[in-house]
């Protein structure tokens, strides 16, 4: 979404405040597509005392798969956008300020920036979840599997060494 920032750059007190929606559903991580429907973005870009800020927050609901045992994981988060505007091309962009080019503010890129630095690094279906058998790939959260565990090799004579003790 663009919005005009002109007047609000020029006059103090005004805000512009926007309620939309980021299509994100093209998007795609390795293989999968998280984002099934589109992010709700509401905020406000405002002028105090000759401070030209934008403030947004998007509530992000995502589907992925659990990174121990594959099974679908469906979580949600918030992105909070806190940026101070600025129109002096001297000034580089960091984590405070938002360097703009013309009066129209593409609200969008500093909003997906933020979307997917707070997006989880692993995504788990519980906190203590089993992940799946090396061997046979059972869900173990579901069942223990059969396999027998496989025994270091350099450890396998003192395992003939033990048993011959017996």
């Amino acid at each position: 979404m663009i919005i005009d920032v002109e007047n609000v750059f020029h006059e103090e007190g005004l805000e512009v405040p926007f309620d939309y929606l980021i299509d994100l559903t093209y998007f795609c991580i390795g293989t999968e597509k998280p984002f099934s429907k589109p992010v709700p973005v509401t905020g406000r870009v405002f002028n105090r005392v000759g401070i030209v800020t934008l403030e947004a927050s998007a509530r992000v609901e995502m589907a992925t798969f659990c990174d121990r045992c594959a099974e679908e994981v469906k979580t949600a988060f918030d992105a909070k956008v806190s940026r101070i505007l600025v129109k002096e091309p001297a000034v580089e962009a960091n984590d405070d300020y938002y360097p703009i080019d013309s009066w129209d503010l593409d609200l969008d890129i500093p909003v997906m920036e933020e979307i997917f630095l707070e997006m989880p690094t692993k995504v788990l279906c519980m906190l203590d979840c089993k992940g799946v058998c090396p061997g046979c790939g059972k869900n173990l959260n579901e069942d223990q599997c059969d396999c027998k565990k496989a025994i270091d090799p350099r450890l396998e004579s003192l395992r003939q060494l033990l048993d011959s003790n017996n």
